[in-house]
């Protein structure tokens, strides 16, 4: 029988803990069955070399934006970013932007500041006909008010709420909104066991992607080593749980899904399992 065939939709292939064995855990994760990947931008200064990385490796493509943690960086002026980021996206392997969002917990800076950058986002992801990658921490109240903006006048934006760590309320606008909900490792925390019923109650299998966030957030039972993609299996076994799905029905989803959603992506581009 084939073994399932997952796609990490969001990690940091480029972060510098990798950077001594990168081709290692590329082949780790192909071994485990993790046959394709999204490597994320956090910063435009960063997405030359993300982009010369990705082209290592036919089934990793990439993504260019600015983390909210990082709008006060140098480079982050607000009248030449939608330019700049059309011109990243005309790359090839660049499926989308971000990410981007609202950070109240870690970032430091203005919250204004994040706002205006998110809608140069939004409204650049409209433009390019791209989905947009969102990052919230501590921000689902102004989150919500600015999609929900947003969206009366520009219905057709497309997204992700990545690493999802929210409410049911924001999962359920997630899914009004037809945008897609990011499980990472945080679905096997126990201290995240509060996203056990949104997940399997507010999350139908159609909205659901999968992440490692990797090097960060390895799932159990791997937690506190460095994360990579190849540890999405642990994820995936939790979600598949919760959806009373089996593993192979979960992996065929959310591939179906990643596509429906980074229409620019190439399934033949996916190794074979």
């Amino acid at each position: 029988m084939t073994r399932p065939s997952f796609i990490d939709s969001h990690c940091h292939l480029d972060w510098r803990s990798f950077a001594d064995e990168r081709d290692a855990v590329v082949a780790r994760a192909h071994e485990a069955g993790v046959n394709a990947m999204l490597s994320i931008n956090t910063h435009p200064k960063s997405f030359a070399s993300l982009h010369g990385l990705v082209q290592a490796y036919p089934n990793v493509w990439c993504s260019v934006g600015i983390h909210p943690c990082y709008t006060e960086e140098e480079g982050t002026d607000e009248d030449t970013l939608a330019d700049t980021l059309r011109a990243c996206a005309q790359h090839d392997k660049v499926i989308a932007f971000g990410e981007s969002g609202l950070d109240y917990k870690e970032a430091r800076g203005d919250k204004d500041k994040q706002k205006r950058l998110f809608r140069i986002h939004l409204q650049v992801a409209c433009q390019c006909d791209l989905p947009i990658i969102i990052h919230v921490r501590d921000a689902e109240e102004d989150l919500i008010t600015l999609i929900d903006d947003f969206r009366r006048h520009h219905p057709e934006l497309r997204g992700v709420l990545h690493c999802f760590s929210g409410s049911a309320v924001l999962a359920k606008k997630a899914v009004e909104w037809g945008f897609f909900v990011s499980m990472s490792g945080l679905i096997t925390y126990n201290s995240c066991r509060f996203l056990l019923p949104i997940v399997r109650e507010h999350v139908p299998a159609s909205h659901l992607l999968l992440e490692t966030d990797s090097p960060f957030l390895a799932p159990t039972p791997k937690r506190g080593a460095r994360n990579e993609p190849a540890f999405l299996v642990h994820t995936a076994e939790k979600v598949a749980e919760l959806k009373n799905m089996s593993v192979e029905q979960l992996a065929r989803q959310t591939s179906d899904n990643f596509f429906r959603l980074f229409r620019k992506a190439r399934a033949d581009a996916v190794l074979a399992p």
